[in-house]
Formats: structure tokens, C-alpha cells, sequence
């Protein structure tokens, strides 16, 4: 009885410490992600989803605007509710917080790791910075992903949970649907492994598997562009086919270990496996990698499943179609990370050579996936801090300056038109873009614009300064100016090309006509 008293007192001491440690940790993370979106000027890609959210009038222009996207509906609900109390983009960016902490509790609570791993996954590059700060739809799926991996331990008392995560998972994105398909066959596979264990759920499994591929197939019809419509890199055929595969395999070791270049000033999407130009020693890499976790996880038949046709299909989709840059090649990571989760639930199976046997445990997999995070912290305490002292894109100071000086009233004219989305978001204005022949808050992805030169640009700006009835006008450009267009005086008011976002520099003009 005194054993049992001990045993009692001694596990509400250990809950009482895993409770203080989860709420320190999540208060450290909450605070650095809060100083972070406080810090961060966002670019174009962020505020683009803002201002389509912001500037449309119902759900049915959302959902207009988004046949040019190439996303789901999912992340521009909610932007959209914001937008109807306030037109302040910090909304997004509080919000994309929230998503992170509740993913980083989920992970401090409910992971099997131990608390260095924790922490260190918290503090990554990825769920720090790439997801963290930077506010796009990856928060929320990755919230999702965490949820699931979190029920997988409840699969066999509650398959309907798990089912529903992958239902909304499917919904996000295009990653989230494809880590949602394989999430599916992953949780078809454990239950047939442990059919011995606990009955088969047929009907549960069925319905379920049913549901999720009519979402995933919803998110694909949502994701199709139109006719006049197009999704920028989203082909194969401007790359010859073996150097493309060649830089989607490059992903995987790239995505375990994002350190960047620190020579490069603009260090964002760099990598310093990138800097190996010999491509052999980087098909070894992929290959000693790769094998690595398939021996870590080869008694664990369902995680080595997961992490097979997760990692295949992601170099699948990158050989075909988009190869990305960090945030989409990060998705490699996070289906590593759950397959080293799964693991510690799945059902083990010991057969086959002793080696691989004596290499896939659970020491060994703790060991491995420590180094890939103290790798990830690394990167994303770099990435942080740089954030932090330079300007991530100067679409924040453009704005300001504009503001400041009291010129937001005056006709804005601005190139090119993709990066003016993020000074439009912060000016909360219509910039006049030549490449769309129109005024816009956001770009609208359809063959009805086109890349400009510099003569054109000086004939839309003549054009529509004399619609306007104005002498006198507001020029921004991502490049320096190189010429004066005929019939005009150009002043430079201020450059701002300190960003960590290369082709996010700006340089405003203003642009006046001279006396005939």
C-alpha cells in the first residue's frame, strides 16, 4: 500500500514538472513569434492573401480570385473575417501566432519526445521562422499534421478523430493534401499490421478513406486554373528533366539541415548544400540520408511506410511540378518528424537482417533526430535574428515613407506589379501597375498581364497620368531606374534596398512632366 502511495505521489511530482516545462516552453515560443511578427515586414506572398481577403466584397469574389492562386479556400476564410473588422494586415500575422502555439503545445504536451527534442523542434527553422513569422496557410496545416500525430496513439478508440484532421488537412493545401493522402494509407496499414491486436475497423476506415479523398479531390478543382490562367512554375518544361530530379532529390538533405549560405547577404532560400557542385557527392548524400532513415525506422513497418511514400511523393511533385523554395522543400522535414513520432506507437515488427534490426531503435532514433534539430535551430536562430535587425521586404518602409511625407493621395504608379501587392497591403491603396494595365491591391494570375520593358512602362505612365488629368505622380520600381523617359523630369525620393528578400528593394520616384 506505502509502494503505491509513493508511486502516486511521485507521478503528480512528474506532472507537476512536464506541466511547468510545457507552459515555460510554450511562453518562451509564444513571446519569440510575437517579437518576430512585430519585427517582420512581410512580402508579397503574405499580403497577397490579405489583400485578395481584404478587397473582396463576399466569399464568391474570394473564391473568383482564388481560380488564379492555385490554393484552396481554406487559409482566406478566416483572413477574410478579420478583414471585415480591420484593414491592419497585423491581423494575419497575430493569428498565423496562434496557430503556431497551439501547434507548439500540441508538441510540448503530446509528442513522445523528450523535452531537449521539444524545445529544439519549437525553436527550428521551420516552425519558427518559415512557418512561424512568415504568415502563410503552412501554419495551419502544420497545426493539423501535429493534431493528427497526436490522436495516432488514440487510432483504435478514436479512428473518427483521426479521419477528421485529415479531412480539414486535405482542405489547406496542395502539401497538406498530399501528407493527408499519405497519413491515410499510413492509418490503413497500421490498423491491417495490428489486426491481431484490435479488429480491423472496416466500415470506420472505408467512410473515412472516402471522405478524405472527396476533399482532397474538392481541393484539386479548387486549385485547377482556368483557361486564362496560370500558376507560375507549376511545369516541368523549363528545366531538362535530369537536372530538375536532380534538384528535387538535392531537397531532402537541404530540408533536414536548412543552414544557409552566411556569405550571402540575402540568405533567405540559400542553403549551403547548394554550394556542392559536385553532383555526385550530392546523389551520395540523398542516398547515405535516405537509407539512414529507412534503417532507423525499419522495425516500425507503418512509419517507414509513411516516411517512403510521404518523402517519394513530395520528390514526386517537385520533379513534376514545383520544385519551391524552403518552405515548400521544408514539408520533407515535417514528414520525417511524424514518421519518427508514428514510430514510438506503431506496431513493431522484428524480422529481417540483424543490422538493421540492431540500428532501428529507439536510442538510435532519439540520437538521429536530435542532430536534425539542433541543425533546424541553427538555421532558424540565424534566420531569426536576421529578421530582427534587417528588413525582411521594404514594402513596410516604402509605405511608411509615403505616409509620412504625405504623398498617399497621389497617383502611385508601380513595377513590377507582383511585388507591389506587399506596398499596396501595408498602403492600403490601389497602385496603377503597367504589367496588368490596371489598378490593383493584388495580382490576378491570368494571361492577361505580361513582363514589361522600359518602353512600355514609359507609355503607361504617360497613358495614365493623362487619364488621370495629372502632372505629377508616384513611380516605385524593384530595380533602380535606368533611364528618364522622354517629356519627363524623375526625382529620386528615397531607395530602401537593405531587404533580406532580394527582388522586395524599392526605389520611389517622383515622376513630373516637363514644360513643352
Amino acid at each position: 500500500m506505502q509502494s503505491v502511495t509513493n508511486n502516486s505521489v511521485q507521478s503528480k511530482k512528474i506532472d507537476r514538472v512536464d506541466r511547468r516545462f510545457s507552459f515555460m516552453a510554450l511562453t518562451l515560443v509564444t513571446v519569440l513569434l510575437l517579437v518576430g511578427v512585430f519585427r517582420h515586414e512581410m512580402w508579397r506572398d503574405e499580403l497577397q492573401a490579405w489583400c485578395i481577403a481584404r478587397d473582396s466584397a463576399n466569399l464568391i469574389e474570394v473564391h473568383r480570385h482564388l481560380l488564379y492562386e492555385g490554393h484552396p479556400i481554406s487559409w482566406y476564410l478566416p483572413l477574410f473575417v478579420f478583414s471585415r473588422f480591420t484593414d491592419d494586415p497585423l491581423a494575419m500575422q497575430l493569428f498565423n501566432v496562434v496557430l503556431m502555439a497551439a501547434t507548439s503545445l500540441l508538441v510540448l504536451v503530446y509528442s513522445p519526445f523528450n523535452k531537449l527534442q521539444k524545445i529544439l523542434f519549437c525553436l527550428g527553422y521551420f516552425p519558427l521562422f518559415e512557418y512561424g513569422i512568415i504568415s502563410r496557410s503552412y501554419s495551419l496545416e502544420l497545426l493539423v499534421i501535429v493534431a493528427f500525430c497526436s490522436l495516432f496513439k488514440f487510432r483504435n478508440q478514436h479512428p473518427w478523430w483521426l479521419f477528421s484532421t485529415l479531412i480539414v488537412l486535405a482542405s489547406v493545401n496542395a502539401y497538406g493534401l498530399m501528407i493527408a493522402c499519405a497519413f491515410t494509407a499510413t492509418l490503413i496499414v497500421q490498423y491491417w499490421l495490428s489486426r491481431n491486436e484490435t479488429p480491423f475497423p472496416k466500415r470506420v476506415t472505408a467512410i473515412g478513406a472516402v471522405l478524405v479523398i472527396s476533399a482532397a479531390a474538392l481541393t484539386v478543382v479548387q486549385m485547377t486554373a482556368p483557361a486564362d490562367g496560370y500558376h507560375g512554375e507549376m511545369t516541368a518544361i523549363k528545366e531538362k528533366q535530369p537536372k530538375r530530379l536532380f534538384k528535387a532529390l538535392r531537397a531532402i538533405p537541404i530540408a533536414y539541415a536548412p543552414i544557409p549560405n552566411f556569405e550571402a547577404r540575402e540568405f533567405w532560400n540559400t542553403d549551403i548544400i547548394s554550394k556542392i557542385e559536385n553532383e555526385a557527392a550530392i546523389y551520395i548524400i540523398v542516398f547515405v540520408v535516405s537509407m539512414m532513415c529507412v534503417l532507423l525506422l525499419y522495425t516500425r513497418p507503418a512509419a517507414l511506410f509513411l516516411y517512403a511514400i510521404g518523402t517519394g511523393g513530395l520528390v514526386l511533385f517537385s520533379f513534376t511540378h514545383l520544385l519551391g523554395g524552403l518552405r515548400q522543400q521544408g514539408h520533407l522535414f515535417i514528414v520525417l518528424f511524424c514518421s519518427l513520432w508514428l514510430a514510438h506507437y506503431a506496431t513493431k515488427r522484428e524480422v529481417g537482417p540483424n543490422l538493421a534490426k540492431s540500428i532501428s531503435t529507439d536510442s538510435a532514433r532519439s540520437l538521429f533526430l536530435t542532430l536534425i534539430l539542433l541543425l533546424q535551430v541553427i538555421a532558424g536562430g540565424y534566420a531569426y535574428y536576421q529578421d530582427l535587425v534587417r528588413p525582411f521586404s521594404s514594402a513596410k518602409l516604402v509605405a511608411r515613407f509615403i505616409k509620412q511625407k504625405g504623398l498617399s493621395d497621389m497617383l502611385i504608379i508601380g513595377s513590377n506589379d507582383h511585388e507591389m501587392a506587399s506596398v499596396s497591403g501595408y498602403l492600403d491603396k490601389k497602385i496603377y501597375c503597367p504589367e496588368s494595365k490596371t489598378y490593383i491591391s493584388f495580382v490576378v494570375n491570368n494571361t492577361s498581364r505580361h513582363n514589361i520593358l522600359f518602353e512600355e512602362l514609359a507609355r503607361e505612365t504617360k497613358q495614365v497620368m493623362d487619364d488621370r488629368h495629372t502632372n505629377d505622380a508616384l513611380l516605385i520600381l524593384n530595380y533602380p531606374l535606368g533611364a528618364i523617359p522622354n517629356g519627363f523630369h524623375v526625382e529620386c525620393l528615397n531607395q530602401f534596398d537593405q531587404s533580406i528578400q532580394a527582388d522586395e528593394k524599392f526605389y520611389l520616384y517622383r515622376i513630373m512632366r516637363t514644360a513643352k
